[in-house]
């Protein structure tokens, strides 16, 4: 699969990394030079391009005909917006993604046509409105514009749903647990299934459903949020009492 990335920071350095690795052909366009120069160093397998993607010419010139996926990951709203226009309507390219920094984009993006719109703020308010032990919740994604959410919960041997079958947890109406990750070895769960501490579960429900469906399966009791960090925020569990106070 051909894959184009605007934006040659953190996050398209990483994305790149992890594509070319996966056997992708990656074309990262950046339009500083120190940062690019840098980024040609640093993954000799992808192409690199100085240029502004939101510039037809520098699409064409980087090889948008052809191209399978197209990302945009600038810190710049209104720049992935237009790249990513330019790469579905000029280029054709059948999948655009786009990172957004302000939620209230978000919508316009999406009745614009962009295909996959990602927004790491609304990731991290909806994961402290979940409040979620940050431990325990690996990965969520909201799909259908976040009326649904796929969510990955490693489980802890005090918590409920431990040595459970699958259909005596007390999942809510509008939730499934789809699957469990068991060591390196997926499993398609039966009603007799059962339940084992370190097992990682993977949970598809409604978003109105998602603390209801975390609770059949974890305990949340001692939840607290502490800190937003890293790529998603959660909250901690509330570290032991010592005997110290600050």
């Amino acid at each position: 699969m051909r894959v184009m990335i605007s934006g040659g920071g953190r996050l398209g350095y990483f994305l790149a990394k992890a594509l070319v690795e996966s056997g992708h052909l990656v074309t990262v366009l950046e339009r500083e030079r120190p940062e690019a120069e840098e980024l040609a160093r640093q993954l000799p397998q992808a192409v690199v391009v100085l240029g502004n993607a939101s510039h037809p010419d520098v699409l064409e010139d980087a090889g948008a005909l052809g191209t399978d996926v197209f990302i945009a990951a600038t810190p710049d709203d209104a720049n992935n917006l237009i790249s990513c226009q330019q790469a579905a309507r000029r280029f054709h390219i059948p999948r655009t993604l786009a990172v957004v920094g302000d939620p209230r984009n978000e919508t316009i993006f999406r009745r614009l046509g962009i295909g996959t719109v990602f927004c790491p703020t609304s990731l991290i308010i909806t994961a402290i409105e979940h409040r979620v032990a940050a431990q325990q919740l690996i990965e969520a994604i909201p799909i259908e514009e976040g009326k649904l959410q796929v969510f990955e919960l490693a489980l802890d041997q005090d918590d409920p749903a431990v040595g459970k079958m699958v259909r005596d947890l007390r999942l809510p109406a509008q939730s499934i647990l789809a699957a469990i990750i068991r060591g390196d070895e997926p499993i398609i769960p039966r009603g007799d299934t059962v339940l084992d501490s370190h097992d990682r579960v993977i949970i598809v429900c409604r978003y109105d459903a998602f603390m209801q469906a975390a609770e059949a399966v974890c305990d949340l009791e001692d939840a607290s949020i502490l800190e937003i960090g890293g790529r998603r925020a959660f909250a901690d569990r509330r570290p032991e009492d010592n005997g110290s106070h600050a």
